[in-house]
């Protein structure tokens, strides 16, 4: 080849290498840094942009191993890769091959000794710890990476940290801390010392610790992270004030807003602890609206909740807001707690007050909801077997509720009934005044009109002073009545208003009491046979102890026997698919279906079937049987006559599923005139008719000239709407 062509080649070899890198490389390692700047999410995953980032690295990184595998940039690129497939923390499989494709294919790489490490940790993620471990501590044995053993060392104790095992964790940032003071690891290693025993409850140690932090030379970062958890030390020291007083100076100095929200949550628990409640408040509802749906606002809701809790005493409150917990973030740690308080919360509103707004079913949904995170989360099965345990005791204390409330009720009555009888002699006694005062008003008329009239006939001339005098001397009798008369009339009102306060407060405990029977009745029907029956089904799937299934299930059978939990419970043991339901039910089912079944062929035959069931207040088909005679007597029988009664009885029974179609055809009064009689027909017959309808629009479809008929089309199927359901 001739020299003068040499020097061109080369050149534009050197450019395509180049643009290998620039026009690709380039751009996937500048994807990546933006990608690791974003913040994860609060369960530590990485966010759908950040996905979108690693992704588009991983096609260009693609590019330069298809096309340019030969170039200097390759195991740049395998090793990018891999980063991407371990940080989107979707394919750790995935991640593994790339990192260990890079050992086997170029074990000149200078990006070695960092693939290794993140196989190890790739492993961890992967929940093969036991390999991750033993990955690490050979690698601490490699002399040629030394250099990268404070990385190793870091990881070892955050996996120890991780596991709670405080004393390994201790030992490898001690060892890091004195081996690699110059390490960039050295300063993260001093403080997770320091958090490490905050974690194990050594709050005093952790504060010693960050105090020698603090005079070291560590980055601002972490210093601020330091500060945090000396005030969270102070705080469960209950130093409140020195808690309070280093979140304030934190404020005024931190400046990432994701930090900043952590420090408020702390500097309102170390308030509300010094009294100033109303200030913690207002705080914690910033946060939880600052920070919607977020780890943030569960933190904040439950503090909130322990506010009310622990220190107002204001448990319906306290309740709102620790059930707002699992709602703005459902992998909160603190939901245990928030579901456990909230529950005893219920508990103490239900037995100092119950007739409150919290009734037995939202109290035992709280215990009940408990006692599933204890199984499904937790899996603490002893936990859950004492709130079902909890449940079915409180019986108990209903009944003794429900007696004295009886007590005060007999103790009200009767009183009322001896105000009564007192009210009767005030008002007899008054009637007796009032006549007399009537009879002595008469008497003095009549007086003054005889004295005139003997005046007028005898022509005496007595004087107006005379008659005065005489009129005054009977004015006294009569105001010497008066006093009596209006202190029985005082005495009368006194009386009544003591009658209206003891029959008001009559009226409250009998609501009491009428809620307390019915809370029984839920307990009898519901609850205690569903926490029984849920125990007999850990004891059976989860525990392996049939002795006490066979006694749960004795117990059901003796005192719950027609209940849809023990027929549950049955199925059960039988092995058979649980339903929750009763032979009752699945008999009531199929004689409602039996009389549906003649609607179209035989209407009358299905009025004598429904009759029964609609006269029978327990048939739990009872409404819809109604709804079903008064629709065949008035549509497929034109019997109008007959119709009214059942859906005139309907329309009493408020609440009903049945009434808003009741109103399309008869508004009490009237029938209303409808174009077409709806739909009665079996099912077979409305796949039918779709199918027809189906054709019909192909066929509109084909035919340019029915396009106009769009409207009348709409206006008919407005028309069908309008119609009544089919029962």
């Amino acid at each position: 080849m001739p020299r003068k062509l040499v020097l061109p080649l080369f050149i534009i070899l050197l450019m395509i290498t180049g643009c290998v890198y620039y026009n690709t490389f380039f751009n996937a390692e500048k994807y990546f840094e933006e990608a690791n700047t974003i913040a994860l999410k609060d369960d530590g995953t990485p966010t759908a942009n950040a996905i979108q980032k690693y992704n588009k690295i991983i096609q260009k990184c693609g590019v330069v191993l298809t096309d340019y595998k030969d170039s200097k940039y390759a195991d740049d690129a395998l090793f990018l890769m891999a980063k991407c497939f371990y940080y989107i923390g979707r394919n750790h499989t995935q991640a593994i091959k790339n990192f260990e494709e890079l050992i086997e294919f170029y074990p000149e790489s200078a990006f070695l000794p960092e693939a290794m490490i993140y196989i190890a940790r790739s492993k961890y993620d992967f929940k093969q710890k036991e390999e991750a471990y033993k990955l690490l501590h050979d690698f601490l044995l490699l002399d040629k990476y030394k250099e990268y053993h404070p990385q190793a060392l870091q990881l070892l104790a955050n996996y120890y940290l991780e596991e709670e095992d405080y004393v390994q964790t201790d030992f490898y940032l001690q060892k890091l801390i004195e081996k690699y003071p110059k390490a960039k690891e050295y300063e993260t290693a001093f403080f997770l010392k320091g958090k490490a025993q905050y974690d194990a409850g050594n709050y005093k140690n952790s504060n010693n610790i960050f105090v020698s932090l603090l005079k070291s030379k560590v980055s601002r970062n972490i210093k601020y992270d330091a500060r945090y958890y000396m005030a969270l030390n102070f705080l469960l020291m209950e130093d409140f004030q020195n808690s309070v007083d280093y979140a304030d100076n934190l404020l005024k100095k931190e400046y990432r807003e994701s930090e900043i929200a952590k420090i408020r949550i702390l500097q309102a628990r170390g308030l509300a602890e010094l009294g100033n409640t109303e200030e913690a408040i207002t705080i914690l509802q910033a946060v939880t609206q600052d920070n919607q749906r977020s780890k943030l606002a569960a933190d904040a809701f439950f503090y909130l909740g322990e506010i009310y809790f622990n220190i107002l005493l204001d448990y319906q409150s306290a309740i709102d807001n620790y059930n707002k917990v699992k709602t703005v973030f459902n992998k909160s740690e603190l939901i245990e707690q928030a579901l456990t308080k909230s529950a005893v919360a219920s508990q103490i509103i239900q037995f100092h007050n119950p007739s409150s707004n919290i009734d037995a079913e939202q109290l035992v949904n709280q215990q009940f909801k408990l006692a599933e995170f204890y199984i499904e989360t937790l899996n603490m099965p002893d936990s859950a077997l004492m709130v079902y345990d909890i449940v079915i005791t409180q019986k108990t204390d209903l009944i003794k509720q429900l007696d004295s409330l009886e007590a005060a009720a007999i103790n009200l009555e009767f009183r009322i009934d001896s105000l009564k009888t007192i009210n009767d002699s005030l008002q007899l006694e008054l009637s007796i005044d009032t006549l007399k005062t009537t009879s002595d008003s008469l008497q003095l008329e009549l007086s003054i009109d005889s004295l005139k009239t003997i005046s007028d006939s005898l022509q005496l001339e007595l004087s107006i002073d005379s008659l005065k005098t005489l009129s005054d001397s009977l004015q006294i009798e009569e105001i010497e009545t008066q006093p009596d008369t209006m202190k029985t009339t005082k005495e009368k009102q006194k009386s009544v208003v003591t009658l209206v306060q003891l029959q008001s407060e009559y009226n409250s405990v009998n609501l009491k009491i009428e809620n307390q029977i019915r809370n029984l009745k839920q307990y009898d029907s519901e609850f205690i046979p569903y926490a029984k029956f849920v125990k007999l089904w850990m004891f059976k799937t989860i525990l392996n102890d049939s002795t006490k299934v066979q006694n749960i299930f004795n117990d059901l059978q003796e005192n719950y026997p027609g209940n849809k939990y023990t027929f549950a419970a049955s199925s059960l043991l039988e092995g058979k698919e649980v339903e929750l339901t009763t032979p009752l039910h699945i008999k009531e089912l199929e004689d409602y279906q039996l009389a549906i079944e003649h609607f179209e062929n035989d209407p009358s035959t299905s009025v004598e079937l429904l009759l029964p069931i609609a006269q029978n207040d327990e048939h739990e088909f009872s409404k819809k049987a109604m709804y079903s005679l008064g629709y065949v007597h008035y549509f497929l029988l034109a019997d109008s006559l007959s119709a009214r009664p059942f859906l005139d009885s309907l329309l009493t029974i408020e609440n009903n599923d049945f009434i808003s179609s009741i109103y399309k055809f008869y508004d009490g009064t009237f029938f209303i005139k409808i174009n077409q009689l709806p739909a009665l027909k079996l099912q077979i017959e409305k796949e039918k008719e779709q199918e027809e309808a189906l054709k019909e629009q192909e066929e509109q479809k084909e035919q340019k000239e029915l396009e106009k008929s769009e409207e009348p089309q709409k206006s008919e199927n407005n028309e069908e709407k309008s119609k009544p359901v089919k029962p």
